[in-house]
């Protein structure tokens, strides 16, 4: 038979805290990935102008856009599970299969 005992504020020292506080950072989740997924398409590698700071303008395309946003996001995941004592191995882009947006323009151009 088991016997239960309870434990108050009191009769928990610092050394238990510690070894408490050590246990749930050796219980805690490592996650391994955190994926985001994107969606892309054959517009996407079309180059774009974007102006920034008034006279200086920068060539882009939908694809960079993509990507930088969702490595923002990424990022911002990451920092937040870290901060609440997750250990986060990688993040890292899912796309849609590399012939929907790679072979359609090839598609369309034989049809002409």
């Amino acid at each position: 038979k088991s016997q239960m005992s309870s434990v108050s504020a009191d009769d928990v020292g610092t050394d238990t805290i510690d070894d408490i506080s050590i246990a749930r950072s050796e219980t805690m989740f490592r996650i391994r990935t955190i994926t985001a997924f994107v969606i892309l398409l054959p517009s996407d590698f079309d180059p774009r102008t974007k102006i920034t700071n008034g006279n200086e303008t920068k060539t882009t395309s939908g694809l960079q856009t993509k990507i930088e946003a969702c490595h923002a996001v990424l990022q911002d995941l990451r920092n937040r599970f870290e901060a609440e004592g997750y250990d986060v191995q990688t993040v890292r882009i899912s796309t849609n299969p590399f012939e929907e947006w790679l072979l359609e323009n090839a598609t369309d151009d034989s049809s002409n």
